[in-house]
């Protein structure tokens, strides 16, 4: 194995594949760290397009502390986006130099070929290292969706 997954980046990945139903983030901001509850609205738009990986992600987060927060929803929300957009594209990059397809691009990318042979001679694997990936995360904050009492 050449490395493990922290429990962070496992759930980017999940996002990534279209699996992740909810979890808890710690984010950076200003000097400090944030903490958001995320929960997945839908699945992730994806597509692999001649060497281009592209996944729009809609998430619903709560800020686990609102109050320490001094910003406005618009940066606060734009900070977030930022945040994992470029997570999920670091994820990708190191997994798939590593030769790992943990966001299971291979499922949708095999789907344009006709035969196995001709899926082995596109040589998928080589292909996924030097992949352009392209995370877009949309993120709506508001009311836990889980505990109706916060509202």
């Amino acid at each position: 194995m050449v490395g493990v997954l922290s429990g962070q980046h496992t759930m980017l990945a999940l996002m990534g594949k279209g699996v992740f139903r909810a979890g808890h983030l710690r984010l950076p901001w200003k000097g400090t760290e944030l903490d958001l509850a995320l929960y997945a609205v839908g699945k992730p738009k994806r597509s692999w397009r001649e060497g281009v990986f592209t996944c729009e992600i809609t998430l619903e987060g709560d800020l686990e502390q609102p109050a320490r927060v001094e910003a406005d929803s618009k940066e606060l929300i734009a900070a977030v986006e930022r945040y994992l957009s470029e997570e999920l594209e670091r994820v990708f990059r190191v997994t798939a130099a590593a030769g790992a397809d943990v966001f299971e691009v291979g499922r949708d990318a095999i789907r344009a070929f006709r035969s196995y042979d001709s899926w082995r001679a596109y040589g998928f694997s080589q292909r996924l290292k030097d992949a352009a990936p392209v995370f877009s995360v949309k993120v709506k904050l508001s009311h836990s969706p889980r505990d109706p009492a916060l509202e």
